[in-house]
């Protein structure tokens, strides 16, 4: 007889614990037989010949009570070892094949939701041919017995179905209502998301036997591109997330479309001046990009305003990845807030949403500065630049005031700029009247001369009002000579200086100003230096809807140095100084124009001109599948505002505050636009993603072929806990008939 050699590695039972540390608990078992053994008392034996009938009698009926007093003390010591084994947990696991047919699997759909998903391939967008392959699944005979999520890689990444779902009418409900969003997607977001529904999966769908990852995208360069503009800590990141979905899920990413696709986009629109008035004729600039790897020939832009045709224009050529601005003159005819639309015609492309872009503003009957001087002659000479002479009154205008009239019933938003020409230190109320009159898009500008007092200034502006002061105040310099450094006319303020070889800005005198220091970490951009010394001498920078700038030094004569009784300054009489200020004012009026244009994604509000009790604003977003939808009120730095967060379509949202006078808008129209970087059909290598991933729409429908091998777990617990019961019900029956014998 052949006896075959047994090896206990080759069970298939393999016993685990949910809790092994509690096992040490067994120790406790012990004590019965500790307390048995320490509780038995030891007597002194002495010989009386009349009791030795009556022990020999007892000393047979003693073993048996012996053996019974053993039986329950084992009794009881197994009813605590079970006790503690119970709750370690135990289980065991056997390995299980698992027939293709018999597989439950649940499957996460992430689709790409950027907007150039909407390129389109075989007369469709590829968004909706990512659609109709998943209600295909959904639809197939061969998945009838798996569930399904649904992922919207957006910006932020959202989960419109989260838990496993095999309600095939509900999720083909969800996915046929979704809609292409024209913003970008979230990539780290839709991972760290997907994650997280792959982690609590088995809980909510115990039958689930595998899970699988399908992202359905067209792999935008934009989206996907690990180590191409991005950083390595986020490449990392980005790897180390797709390798731990791989370790939890099957992973692959559908490639749709076809590389190579060709896109023009409108990269931007805007005024040539900064600002639109009326009666006034103003540049518009239409750029337009061309993002594939060929030249483009003749591309044709229309301009229209507030819905009608204006003008078509001609592009000859754009250059591969190049950009090309078509220069249209149109003269607006009154004031009030009118709508530029820059749309390209018959482009020839394989992307739409990015054919059209638009720029709101607020077409000013004049140009309106408000110079509040710290003396006599502090605010002449920015008056003065503010309205020249030889410009219609009726076009710009400049009022001279003290600072006193910021206190009085002075309404600072009948100005586009507020001009401080030397001014001592502001109390507390005119701080927050040109604090609030900032946040609401209006234009500060600053000239410090010799009653700019560095700790005051600077205690004023501290706090929440940090930023009313783009930097903060050092000391005065010295006394010297010094000229001034533009920076290569880098910034905004100096585009009329650029490409000029002898320019007199900088031979600017500058014999005294003040000390500025730019808070690291900071948004404010230095436009020039001292050429001596590198201190920052005009720094800009914004506070809520509006822009402030800074000028270190006098915007006037009247700052005098008391040992060489000479001027701060003589900019105010030199050439360069007339053109820096006017700019610099049309700069920073700007920033009303800035917060009726946002990009996609970007929520969208202003301030409500008075405190209604319950203000209603309505919005009505350009998208043709939307009602119009209520903005939400909020009070933000001593404010009301209304807010819009539902910015998912390019276009013109019109805003109506629609129940009351008392809850007017400074906005009835903002443009929401497209983020020209998305308009870049370029495509990420799949070969810097794992092996394996990447593969085409038609392997999506492809059946699972292989068996799955996996442990096949049994708790233990039920069995347990009924030997527990049937343990303590016979120690109880023992000690029963024990105590009843012994009676």
């Amino acid at each position: 007889m052949n006896v075959a050699a047994f090896d206990i590695a080759e069970l298939p039972l393999a016993l685990a614990w949910e809790q092994p540390w509690l096992l040490l608990w067994g120790a406790a078992a012990a004590l019965p037989l500790l307390i048995h053994l320490l509780s038995r008392r030891r007597y002194q034996t002495t010989p009386w010949a009349a009791m030795e009938f009556l022990l020999a009698a007892a000393r047979k009926q003693s073993r048996r009570v012996r053996l019974e007093n053993w039986l329950l003390l084992v009794l009881r010591t197994m009813i605590i070892l079970l006790f503690v084994v119970i709750l370690a947990g135990p289980y065991e696991e056997s390995p299980q094949t698992i027939a293709p047919d018999d597989q439950r699997v649940h499957t996460i759909y992430v689709l790409d939701g950027s907007f150039s998903m909407g390129q389109t391939s075989g007369g469709s967008t590829l968004f909706q041919l990512a659609k109709d392959a998943i209600l295909r699944e959904f639809e197939s005979d061969g998945r009838r017995d798996d569930a399904f999520s649904l992922v919207l890689m957006t910006a932020p990444a959202r989960a419109i179905v989260k838990t496993p779902s095999t309600d095939r009418r509900s999720l083909a409900d969800a996915v046929t209502q979704l809609e292409l969003p024209h913003g970008r997607a979230d990539l780290p977001g839709a991972l760290a998301l997907v994650r997280e529904m792959t982690a609590v999966a088995p809980r909510a769908w115990p039958p689930l036997v595998r899970q699988e990852i399908i992202f359905l995208t067209d792999l935008g360069r934009n989206t996907w591109a690990l180590g191409e503009g991005t950083t390595q800590r986020a490449e990392h990141l980005l790897a180390r997330q797709l390798v731990e979905l791989a370790e939890a899920a099957d992973v692959r990413i559908i490639e749709l479309g076809t590389r190579g696709a060709t896109n023009l986009a409108i990269s931007q629109i805007a005024l040539g001046e900064s600002l639109a008035l009326a009666g006034s004729e103003a540049s518009v600039a239409v750029s337009v990009r061309n993002f594939s790897d060929a030249p483009r020939g003749e591309v044709n832009v229309e301009l229209l305003v507030d819905g009608r045709r204006i003008e078509e224009r001609t592009i000859p050529a754009i250059a591969a990845r190049g950009e090309a601005t078509a220069t249209f003159a149109y003269r607006f005819a009154g004031a009030g807030t009118q709508t530029l639309e820059a749309r390209l015609s018959k482009p020839g492309d394989a992307l739409d949403v990015d054919d059209s872009r638009w720029l709101v503003t607020e077409v000013r009957e004049r140009f309106r500065t408000l110079c509040v001087g710290g003396g006599p002659d502090s605010a002449e000479f920015v008056a003065a630049a503010a309205a020249p002479a030889r410009t219609s009154a009726a076009t710009f205008e400049a009022q001279v005031a003290s600072p006193g009239l910021l206190r009085s019933g002075l309404n600072l938003d009948d100005f586009d700029v507020v001009a401080l020409c030397n001014v001592p230190p502001l109390g507390t109320e005119e701080v927050e009247r040109l604090g609030a009159f900032a946040r609401r898009g209006g234009g500060l500008v600053w000239f410090l001369g010799d009653l700019a007092e560095p700790s005051a200034f600077n205690a004023l502006v501290a706090g929440d009002r940090a930023g009313l002061l783009p930097a903060r105040l050092v000391q005065p310099s010295p006394w010297g000579a010094y000229t001034i450094d533009p920076l290569d006319f880098a910034h905004p303020i100096l585009e009329p200086f650029r490409g000029q070889q002898d320019t007199t800005l900088a031979r600017t005198p500058i014999q005294r100003y003040v000390q500025l220091s730019v808070p690291e970490g900071s948004a404010s951009e230095v436009v020039l230096r001292v050429a001596e010394t590198g201190d920052p001498l005009v720094v800009a920078g914004r506070y809520g809807a509006g822009r402030v700038a800074v000028f270190a030094t006098d915007g006037s004569l009247a700052s005098v140095d008391p040992t060489t009784k000479e001027p701060w300054t003589y900019w105010p009489v030199w050439q360069s100084f007339l053109p820096v200020v006017q700019e610099t004012l049309r700069f920073v009026a700007a920033g009303r124009d800035e917060r009726l244009n946002a990009l996609v994604g970007t929520p969208i509000g202003g301030p409500l001109s008075n405190a209604a009790s319950e203000p209603r604003i309505v919005v009505r977003v350009p998208n043709a599948n939307h009602e119009s939808l209520l903005a939400t009120v909020v009070d933000r730095d001593g404010q009301r505002r209304w807010e819009f967060g539902d910015t998912a379509w390019s276009g013109v949202y019109e805003i109506d505050a629609a129940a009351t006078s008392a809850a007017e808008t400074n906005a009835t129209r903002i443009a929401v636009n497209v983020d020209p970087a998305e308009s870049d059909l370029a495509r990420a290598a799949s070969d810097g993603l794992p092996e394996g991933m990447v593969a085409t729409l038609e392997s999506l429908a492809a059946p699972t072929e292989e068996e799955i091998v996996t442990q096949a777990r049994r708790d233990w617990h039920v069995p347990l806990l009924c030997g527990l019961l049937g343990l303590v019900g016979l120690e109880s029956l023992c000690a029963w008939l024990l105590g009843r014998r012994m009676a």
